[in-house]
């Protein structure tokens, strides 16, 4: 699979620009179901149990709090028993078709970045002291006693 360079503005404060930060992303769409990927994952909370959180909510048996948590898949890293992920080298390098990377973290635009990044946040989850459920593997429970 193909790489390229994507770049963006960053301002400070004020609004100043300040400089340009850059991504290494994998061109994922190059990726043959079956061959490059066997499935694509994406983690996503069922309705269900965020309506039935909310009805418990409103019981007053538990305290709800929601997190965004903005994703950075290049700090999971690739499991050692998971087949070696490839790629060649993002345009601008010299004799770039002799080579290719083999990935030891997760990039965006690979397929199977998500799962190893929902693998990465649910081990931090459960050290923290959340229980995962498994009903819906995206909602983590902590729970502390009355005082």
């Amino acid at each position: 699979m193909d790489a390229r360079w994507t770049y963006r503005k960053k301002h400070d404060e004020n609004g100043n620009f300040t400089k340009y930060r850059s991504r290494l992303v994998a061109k994922g769409f190059t990726q043959i179901l079956g061959v490059n990927y066997f499935e694509s994952f994406s983690p996503v909370a069922s309705f269900v149990t965020i309506w039935t959180l909310f009805a418990l909510t409103a019981l007053q048996m538990f305290k709800v709090y929601q997190y965004d948590v903005e994703v950075a898949f290049i700090q999971s890293t690739i499991d050692s028993n998971h087949p070696p992920v490839y790629c060649a080298p993002a345009e601008g390098y010299e004799d770039r078709r002799q080579y290719a990377y083999q990935l030891h973290k997760h990039l965006y635009g690979v397929k199977d970045s998500p799962r190893g990044w929902s693998k990465l946040f649910s081990s931090v989850c459960l050290t923290c002291g959340f229980s995962q459920l498994n009903s819906d593997e995206c909602v983590f429970v902590e729970i502390v006693p009355n005082t």
